[in-house]
């Protein structure tokens, strides 16, 4: 035996493979005459057909099917069913998957059709065909036949359909049921919004002419960048497109391309008009908040950016359970919100609890919410029944255990995971201000001397330690200051609390007595001075006014007379 032809087929089988040689007989069992078909790859059991004697120098094999997947296959002829030729030829079973686009515009440029396979070889004269004409492929791979898409005979508005088929093996044709669809490609003028949620089912709309669904290969779809998503037809001029998964963009970055296509694949020119920047959420601080409407949050994001006529807005809660409050952008980065008063349907016995948090900056006609991880907890503010100790002195850090009131109780805290090197932004009536990052929620405050981490413990019970004090210990004998406790390390209702913590210094002791008395001595001392004063200015007018009678002048003009009764008579 020579060779064989043709050397490859479909998976499905039924084609006839010829074996060249010299010296064939007939004279065998037509039961013991068997061509033998073992996999490469697969790790499946051989398959044997009756082999079909043709001429002293051909036989013919029928190639079986029921192959589930491409592979290469060693070839074998058998005459008495036991011996099998050492020839050791190769058969590749290959298989056409699907072709896609199977529409496309009229004006050839839609891109290639990609017929998607395996088996495929170069060798093997592949070869599509397109409205009766054949073309030689744009490129081969094992798993790739792409085909060029040529301009319809008819013109650019041409819209109908014509055959498409595909040989693997330049024997073999691969008919695709339904052909290929040719339609004029549609036009986009503008899109609404130009702004959306990265994640989630925000819409964009998109509108100009041309646009249609009204035969079986329609296949919509839309792109922002590189990020795909699903189209729907409304009418001739709008299409509306849902894009669940966009990446962010740094603020200098330019917006997104936002594209359109009847075939998913051919993609619509662009427009200064059509393009769209998303935005998202990374990071919310404080994660959360007590109940109340208290509690200041700044969310850490990208693609913040002001849209006339449009309110930013923060939501937490579920679509179906919800409270929504306004927003204020802070920056490109940073927006900041405050928490709601309480949300529908929870009570307090329900707390605490997570919700998921949420941010929209377009109309809410467009499904603007973002689509994220992020949740903000909700619960009511402890109440602390003591600390222990209840002082130290100044200067000295110590170990603090703070416990709950009863029917009160802690919990363990949200984890505060701020991005890598960013500090966090906290609002307050004076306006935004930094405040290092920081790995712990909870945080105690101790009146004017400072603030401090804490650690949960239980239910009952958390730990914190005294600040570090800039007061020196003999500039303080006892001083008693409030405490208080910021579950999310912000909100520390320092007016509800009714706890105290003293710190000790060295200075000596003053009595209230002793500083009466001290005020009452400066008091004295400055009347006295007082006095003094006012004597010595009138002794000194009167000096003046003698040495002046003496000297035959009278007083200045303007000064002041000194008035006498005239003298009895002797």
């Amino acid at each position: 035996m020579t060779g064989i032809q043709p050397d490859m087929g479909p998976v499905q089988g039924g084609d006839q493979i010829y074996i060249a040689g010299d010296k064939f007989t007939n004279n065998t069992d037509p039961k013991e005459f068997k061509c033998r078909f073992t996999p490469v790859s697969l790790s499946i059991p051989a398959k044997t057909v009756r082999a079909r004697f043709i001429n002293t120098t051909t036989i013919m094999c029928p190639s079986p099917g029921g192959w589930s997947e491409a592979d290469r296959m060693i070839l074998q002829v058998t005459w008495n069913g036991v011996d099998y030729d050492e020839n050791h030829f190769q058969y590749t079973f290959y298989s056409v998957h699907r072709a896609f686009p199977r529409s496309g515009p009229s004006n050839g440029r839609g891109g290639d059709i990609v017929v998607s396979g395996e088996g495929f070889r170069t060798d093997t004269s592949p070869s599509c065909m397109l409205n009766h004409t054949q073309y030689e492929p744009v490129s081969v791979t094992a798993t790739e036949i792409r085909c060029p898409m040529p301009a319809a005979e008819a013109g650019d508005s041409f819209f109908g359909n014509v055959d498409f088929a595909v040989t693997a093996n330049g024997i073999t044709w691969n008919n695709f049921e339904g052909g290929f669809q040719y339609y004029e490609q549609p036009v986009v003028e503008d899109i609404d919004p130009k702004t959306g949620p990265s994640s989630g089912v925000g819409i964009v709309n998109f509108y100009g002419q041309g646009f249609r669904a009204d035969y079986p290969l329609a296949e919509l779809g839309c792109k922002i960048g590189d990020a795909t998503g699903r189209a729907y037809y409304i009418s001739a001029r709008q299409v509306k497109c849902v894009v669940e998964d966009i990446p962010l963009l740094a603020e200098d970055e330019d917006p997104l391309p936002a594209q359109v296509s009847l075939n998913s694949y051919s993609f619509t020119e662009l427009s200064d008009d059509t393009y769209f920047r998303p935005y998202g959420v990374l990071h919310i601080q404080p994660s959360s908040g007590p109940i109340g409407g208290v509690t200041t949050v700044i969310v850490q994001g990208k693609g913040f950016v002001t849209e006339e006529g449009i309110t930013p807005r923060c939501r937490f809660g579920t679509p179906t359970n919800y409270a929504i409050v306004e927003a204020e952008i802070l920056s490109y980065s940073r927006l900041a919100c405050r928490t709601p008063e309480a949300l529908p349907l929870t009570s307090t016995a329900a707390l605490p609890r997570d919700v998921p948090f949420s941010v929209a900056i377009s109309g809410d006609e467009f499904n603007p919410w973002t689509s994220t991880f992020h949740k903000f907890r909700f619960y009511e503010q402890p109440v602390v029944e003591k600390v222990e100790p209840a002082e130290a002195d100044v200067g000295r850090i110590v170990e603090v255990y703070v416990t709950a009131a009863e029917d009160s109780e802690f919990f363990d805290p949200l984890p505060a995971t701020p991005p890598s090197g960013a500090g966090e932004e906290r609002v307050d009536a004076e306006g935004p201000t930094v405040q290092p990052a920081s790995l712990s929620a909870m945080r105690c405050r101790f009146g004017r001397f400072g603030e401090s981490n804490a650690v949960f413990l239980n239910a009952t019970t958390i730990k914190c330690t005294t600040p570090p004090a800039d007061d020196s210990p003999d500039s303080i004998y006892r001083e008693a200051t409030k405490f208080s406790l910021a579950m999310n390390g912000q909100d520390f209702l320092e007016d509800s609390s009714t706890t105290e913590f003293t710190f000790v210094g060295t200075a000596p002791y003053i009595s209230f007595a002793t500083i009466v008395l001290t005020l009452l001595a400066i008091a004295f001392v400055g009347f006295a001075a007082t006095l003094c004063t006012a004597d010595s200015y009138h002794a000194h007018q009167l000096g003046r006014h003698q040495h002046s009678h003496q000297h035959g002048r009278g007083p200045p003009r303007g000064a002041p007379q000194l008035l006498r009764e005239p003298s009895q008579p002797q």
